[in-house]
């Protein structure tokens, strides 16, 4: 089941993604990526997921569904925008019920008006998600909705049949979802072995603060020999206060790329924790 941190009311997200779309900055609300944009195909490559427990940031959904198919026992879920809740469940009912890995390259109204029409929540946060895409639809427009996502950036390409595993993944398999931001205080008590960060310390790399409390959460939250997992986008490696903070008890090694990509050299780079010799 869903749960984590407390949740704002259905209402109280219409209203705020409302005042988002409408240019105010609001806490907690902010663009979705409708697909990932790094090479998640190569960052996973070498990573052993099989029967893991995976803490994931949820952005577009990419990061978490790929780690299902590699074989997560379970994949829990963060981020700081609490609409990207709203759209994972959009992915999981496209996929369920119109048997593709991505919604349209520009989501409209009867896009999605077609797609909860054939929903049926099996759940309590299916169904609130249900409720906010079925009142959130009756107060905008097409032009609301380009507001709301980045249009699809990276592509992954899924076969029939691994669409289908994924399903039977996502059907079986239960997800936590906690809407905080990793480099601040947070109350998440389960420990993984396995956390996928996108490019969030690219982010924060500029606050000794919040790196320093990126590092003591991701320590805290992983098991020995765990792992944290971070792209290289906007900067090609680990900034050095970021090594800084973990050359204390973590390995570090930068990912190589498999195949002829637009990511350069490395989608990205890994810290291993060290066992805790106490």
């Amino acid at each position: 089941m869903f749960g984590g941190d407390d949740m704002n009311s259905i209402e109280e997200d219409i209203k705020n993604t409302i005042s988002f779309i409408n240019g105010k900055t609001i806490k907690g609300y902010g663009r979705i990526y409708s697909s990932s944009n790094e090479d998640i195909l190569d960052l996973y490559a070498d990573i052993d997921f099989k029967n893991k427990n995976v803490l994931s940031v949820l952005a577009s959904g990419d990061q978490a569904f790929m780690a299902y198919l590699k074989g997560a026992t379970s994949v829990d879920l963060f981020d700081v925008n609490k609409l990207t809740l709203y759209y994972y469940y959009l992915r999981i009912w496209t996929m369920k019920y119109f048997h593709t890995f991505y919604a349209e390259p520009y989501l409209c109204k009867l896009f999605i008006e077609k797609l909860i029409s054939k929903v049926r929540a099996e759940s309590d946060i299916e169904f609130s998600c249900f409720e906010y895409w079925r009142i959130f639809l009756k107060q905008l427009e097409d032009h609301d909705l380009r507001k709301l996502f980045f249009s699809l950036s990276t592509i992954i390409q899924l076969s029939d049949e691994e669409l289908k595993r994924l399903c039977n993944s996502l059907k079986k398999k239960k997800s936590t979802f906690y809407n905080v931001d990793i480099s601040s205080e947070i109350n998440i008590q389960k420990k993984y072995d396995i956390i996928i960060t996108s490019n969030i310390p690219d982010w924060i790399y500029s606050s000794d603060e919040s790196l320093k409390k990126y590092k003591e959460n991701i320590d805290r939250l992983l098991n020995p020999k765990g792992i944290v997992l971070s792209s290289n986008l906007s900067i090609s490696e680990p900034n050095p206060n970021e090594k800084k903070y973990f050359d204390e008890n973590f390995d570090f090694y930068e990912l190589e790329t498999k195949s002829n990509s637009c990511f350069g050299d490395s989608p990205g780079y890994m810290f291993v924790k060290r066992n805790d010799l106490k």
